[in-house]
């Protein structure tokens, strides 16, 4: 853990940077895998820096149940110790920076040892959520973003053109291997009796094995997003994709607001919306040729909502 925590602050630091930087920038939102709604782009970031600070918390909050000391023999009872048993532990604890079990039996409970591979496993999904991110915005469709790629670096061994997002391939590939260790650990909790050693040889290799993994991965994405390329331009131009259909929640919000019952404005704009991509025209251009719209929004009205650093919300804010 000592190890860890460092390195989730730093990523979490990298993360909040980029959140600053890229705060103001308009981008899309997608949901469904679907253009729906506009973003700050610099809130993708600052979603993922909070998560690192999360994970902070629960490392910091499984400590007192994962680093334990126990030193009371092989069924747990301290016998031999006869009525100084508690406090000799205390001791040995206390020079060991643990915390003493409270019971135990020959074992410290191996539901310790399962929450702390989980907790890791759990980190690691959250790094392996902003990897398949960033492997989807740097689809050549969208190329919002772009792992770093060195001078004379091969990025395909048929293809000379392409630039793979390697990197965020291995911490996708290394996060299953990761989350496979928890199944073990759950196998390992219910021992015979005292204890058995049904555990044991698996434990020499999951135990050491989730930390080394998780280890690897934290360095490779604090790599990716220090040195992460994103095209500005890219994400304003993706903006306009749809024509314009993007700003329809705003469209329909600005119709409610003038007394148009909500299915009625939602009709209206989706109708105008499926005709308008249909013919392959401009959306703000079919709402002001519409009868409908044009009776209750002015030309002025419609333009206002087409511009996209108005809706921006909260983000500022949440970002801050």
């Amino acid at each position: 853990i000592k190890i860890i925590q460092p390195k989730v602050s730093k990523l979490s630091l990298i993360l909040a940077k980029n959140a600053v930087k890229h705060k103001s920038v308009p981008a899309v939102g997608r949901t469904h895998g679907q253009h729906a709604s506009i973003i700050s782009f610099g809130l993708k970031f600052a979603n993922w820096a909070s998560e690192m600070s999360t994970h902070l918390e629960r490392l910091d909050e499984i400590k007192k149940r994962i680093l334990i000391c126990k030193t009371l023999g092989v069924v747990g009872t301290g016998s031999l110790m006869g009525k100084n048993a508690i406090k000799v532990q205390e001791r040995v604890a206390r020079r060991l920076s643990l915390y003493p079990a409270k019971v135990t039996t020959q074992i410290v409970p191996r539901e310790r040892y399962a929450e702390y591979i989980f907790q890791l496993a759990l980190l690691g999904a959250t790094l392996e959520k902003i990897a398949v991110e960033i492997r989807n915005l740097q689809r050549t469709e969208i190329a919002e973003v772009s792992e770093h790629f060195k001078k004379g670096q091969m990025g395909s061994s048929a293809v000379p053109t392409k630039r793979n997002p390697i990197k965020s391939e291995r911490i996708s590939s290394l996060s299953k291997l990761l989350r496979s260790q928890i199944s073990t650990s759950f196998e390992n909790i219910p021992l015979w009796h005292e204890r058995d050693l049904s555990n044991s040889a698996n434990e020499r290799f999951i135990l050491p094995m989730t930390s080394i993994l998780l280890d690897e991965m934290l360095e490779t994405m604090t790599k990716i997003i220090g040195n992460l390329q994103v095209d500005t331009k890219r994400v304003q131009e993706n903006l306009h994709i749809t024509k314009g259909q993007i700003f329809a929640e705003f469209v329909l919000e600005a119709l409610i607001k003038k007394g148009i019952p909500r299915i009625k404005a939602y009709r209206d704009v989706q109708r105008v919306a499926f005709a308008a991509h249909k013919k392959g025209i401009n959306f703000m251009n079919a709402l002001e040729n519409d009868k409908a719209v044009s009776s209750i929004l002015s030309d002025k009205e419609i333009k206002s909502v087409f511009v996209a650093k108005n809706h921006l919300g909260a983000s500022l804010s949440i970002i801050d």
